[in-house]
Parts: structure tokens; sequence; C-alpha cells
């Protein structure tokens, strides 16, 4: 599934709880910032400042503020669960659901779309 800011869109919000993501990944932070990496290299956007912070014991939240807008993360690796929230105002930007799915092998992601549609 991809997702593009429409016509009528300041920018378009996405926020995806994706289950069941491989324990071999979800538990690796190193991994996990990976995909991260590949999905901002993905949409061509550019990271102005992040922020990470990994947990004692297991977990991450990473923030990644863009030129665009901003992606950020959060992991529950004892619940095989990462919740990730991407706002982007970026006209050509695409933004592809299985994928992301596909690097965490993840099952059953939920999906929720914000629209902020311009004023006319």
């Amino acid at each position: 599934m991809l997702l593009k800011k429409r016509s009528n869109e300041i920018g378009f919000q996405v926020i995806i709880d994706f289950f069941y993501c491989d324990k071999t990944i979800i538990y690796d932070n190193k991994k996990v910032l990976q995909i991260i990496e590949q999905i901002i290299s993905q949409m061509s956007i550019t990271v102005v400042n992040k922020v990470i912070h990994e947990f004692e014991g297991q977990g991450l939240t990473a923030c990644f503020v863009l030129k665009e807008s901003h992606l950020i993360i959060h992991t529950w690796p004892e619940s095989q669960f990462l919740s990730l929230d991407m706002y982007t105002c970026c006209d050509d930007c695409e933004f592809d659901i299985k994928t992301i799915q596909e690097w965490l092998h993840s099952r059953k992601p939920r999906i929720k779309r914000v629209r902020h549609k311009k004023i006319n």
C-alpha cells in the first residue's frame, strides 16, 4: 500500500501499529534503526535532527525531525510490536507500508491515516 499526499492536503499523517514483528529484528535496536534509515532513504526525505532513546534491557524510541515534518517510532520487543507515526508535507513522497511490513516480518498492521486538508 502506497500513501501519498493528495492535492487538497497540506500534509498527511499515518500511524501504523505493526504486530507480530520478527523477534530477531524487533529485539535488535540497530536493525530497527537500519529499517528506519531505509524508510527515510526510500522516501527521499531530509533529517534535520534525531533523538534516539534505547531503554535499558529492551525497546527503543526514536524521533526524526524532518525538513518535511517528523517520523517517530516506539518498540515493545516483548510484545513483538512497533508503532510508527509519520507526518509529511512532501508533495512527491510515497510511503510504502507493505515494504516496511515485509522488512519487519510483521503481520496484521493497523493503519490510521489523518488528512490535514487545506482550508478553501
